[in-house]
């Protein structure tokens, strides 16, 4: 004897694994990432200007070679180019009131700013620190400053 096959009712959700149920993100939560996606927009915008001033900086200091200022300066422009393409997607996202894929979003714009923070903070390193090589005459694994 056969036992009855039950079917499930699909608008329901019955056939659905509970892992692939999604809850509702509750009002303070929401409200909680929309405050943080606005505050990272903010940021993404200030650090877009920082590159700017950044650069004007790079190009105008003497003691970096050409093809440092050029590196430097399209890295900027690269950095200020994913920060603001990030910033858009997430502005998006919150004026729409849309939570689905803020988070994902947010996390990008995340490492887009620390990211170019790094890259920045070497930079001003490189840019305003003494100017070290290496002497050919001397050890080749000894850094000195030296007038070449």
């Amino acid at each position: 004897m056969a036992l009855p096959i039950v079917t499930a009712d699909v608008t329901t959700g019955a056939n659905l694994p509970p892992e692939s149920v999604v809850e509702p993100m509750d009002k303070k939560k929401k409200n909680t990432l929309m405050n943080q996606s606005k505050n990272k927009a903010a940021q993404a915008n200030e650090k877009i200007e920082e590159a700017k001033l950044l650069k004007d900086e790079i190009s105008g200091n003497d003691n970096l070679s050409q093809p440092v200022k050029n590196g430097f300066s399209a890295e900027l422009d690269i950095h200020a180019k994913s920060l603001a393409e990030a910033k858009e997607k997430v502005d998006a996202l919150v004026a729409k009131s849309s939570t689905e894929k803020l988070q994902d979003c947010l996390d990008e714009l995340n490492q887009t700013i620390t990211n170019y923070t790094q890259s920045a903070t070497a930079m001003k390193k490189l840019a305003t620190g003494p100017q070290v090589h290496i002497c050919s005459w001397m050890h080749p694994h000894a850094y000195y400053n030296c007038s070449l």
